[in-house]
């Protein structure tokens, strides 16, 4: 019964966000895609440089479940972005966080069809070159203007929830510098510390007492 009245990262993006579907949407697609990316970790540590899979993008690509543009099936049929933008009242963040995630998605899925057009050897050193992604900045200003707060706390104060800005936020960062580690030890023809590049996932429906 202790927890049993906790609010869960679900049910806190719900409120924050005034709109249950965007919210779900939003955590699956960052649950979704952590999990792939921990399934992807899992197999890059079992498999050997001189003797690489070829498929990878057959049994790993990302289906995005988070479409930027999309119209969702809401009942006013706004875009997941829009309505991220609406409750956090500052398109600039809201559009960061929409990013982040379709920008990761991207780069994984190009990831994949890379190591298979390796053609079984690992041997190309341009991985960060060509699919690496500009992380987040967090604690910095943000870059368009001195008064400006950081994206953190633009975050924060449009959920009105800060442990719930750091989940969100923490896990796209995350991912972000998971996927450009991974990419730096591929250029070094590596597979050995793969396994270190996995990502913890987000308990989206775990008691929470935040």
């Amino acid at each position: 019964m202790a927890g049993q009245n906790k609010a869960t990262v679900r049910t806190k993006l719900r409120s924050a966000l005034a709109h249950k579907r965007a919210a779900d949407t939003l955590l699956t697609a960052i649950v979704g895609t952590q999990n792939a990316w921990n399934a992807i970790i899992a197999k890059l540590a079992a498999d050997t440089p001189g003797a690489l899979d070829t498929n990878y993008a057959a049994t790993k690509s990302i289906t995005s479940l988070f479409d930027a543009d999309a119209a969702s099936k809401a009942q006013h049929k706004q875009t997941l972005r829009k309505t991220v933008r609406s409750a956090l009242a500052n398109r600039m963040a809201a559009d960061e966080i929409c990013d982040a995630l379709e920008e990761v998605q991207v780069a994984i899925n190009a990831l994949l069809v890379k190591l298979d057009a390796e053609a079984g050897v690992l041997n190309d050193t341009d991985y960060v070159d060509l699919l690496a992604v500009a992380p987040m900045v967090l604690t910095d200003r943000l870059t368009d203007g001195q008064h400006h707060s950081t994206l953190f706390n633009t975050v924060k104060s449009g959920l009105a929830n800060e442990p719930l800005a750091n989940d969100v936020l923490g896990a796209l960062r995350a991912l972000q510098l998971a996927l450009n580690s991974q990419l730096a030890l591929l250029d070094t023809s590596l597979l050995t510390g793969s396994a270190a590049r996995a990502v913890a996932v987000l308990a989206i429906d775990a008691p929470s007492v935040a």
